[in-house]
């Protein structure tokens, strides 16, 4: 890899969450680029789902940090954008899409903060029942629309130096010549009797029928248990 490339690597490292803000305003035109950001993820089918409510009004940043636990720090934020989506314009009209493409919008969003010099924090809504009761509530937001979270936003008040947290345990090659290699110790996959499990290629999961039952994988990779049909479970480290 080439330094330049390395570099622009390095600064998604450097976006860290500012949960403190100095006094200083945000103009409309940085907000609309971050905004223009955020559309430019990508989207199942290209619906765009996403919808975005922009606050700056004193105290409608301030109900939505009482509406929010551990969410103080949008009170004293410039501004809030609170990222929504419409399950009616979603792909099929289904919940996964929309939050997935949200939360891409999102990324994008606090990508394009950090590279502005500002600084923001990811608060989660869905799917917490409350929360999104008090926020559709708050913003008088259409059935179909809903929160997902909001993103405080405003000129850093603290600064956090870069970090990884790249964790090699948790990646699983697979070259499909049969076999799997972890990168890293530790990685136990639990499956019930007769599940197969996904096929891993550098961190990607596909679902693929040709892949062996657990049983028949090498013995060392992975471990399972027949002690029910509870299916595949979340990868956790082993000790």
């Amino acid at each position: 890899m080439d330094a330049k490339a390395k570099e622009r690597l390095d600064f998604i490292l450097g976006r860290r969450s500012v949960r403190v803000y100095r006094p200083g305003e945000v103009n409309e035109e940085t907000v609309e680029a971050l905004l223009e950001a955020a559309m430019a993820a990508p989207s199942a089918v290209a619906k765009d789902p996403w919808r975005f409510v922009v606050v700056r009004n004193r105290v409608t940043l301030g109900r939505l940090a009482d509406a929010l636990p551990n969410g103080g720090m949008i009170r004293d934020a410039e501004l809030g954008i609170i990222v929504c989506g419409d399950l009616e314009a979603a792909h099929d009209r289904q919940l996964s899409y929309l939050l997935q493409d949200c939360s891409a919008a999102i990324e994008n969003l606090l990508l394009a903060v950090h590279i502005v010099g500002l600084g923001a924090c990811w608060l989660g809504v869905h799917p917490r029942e409350e929360r999104v009761r008090k926020l559709k509530e708050i913003l008088e937001l259409p059935a179909s629309v809903l929160p997902v979270a909001a993103i405080a936003i405003g000129w850093p008040g603290e600064q956090k130096e870069p970090r990884t947290r790249f964790n090699p345990a948790l990646v699983i090659e697979r070259s499909g010549k049969g076999g799997a290699r972890r990168r890293g110790p530790g990685f136990l996959l639990k499956a019930g009797a007769g599940v197969r499990l996904p096929h891993f290629t550098r961190g990607r999961i596909c679902l693929n029928s040709s892949v062996p039952p657990l049983e028949q994988f090498e013995e060392g990779h992975f471990r399972g248990n027949n002690h029910g049909a509870g299916g595949l479970h979340a990868p956790t480290a082993s000790r």
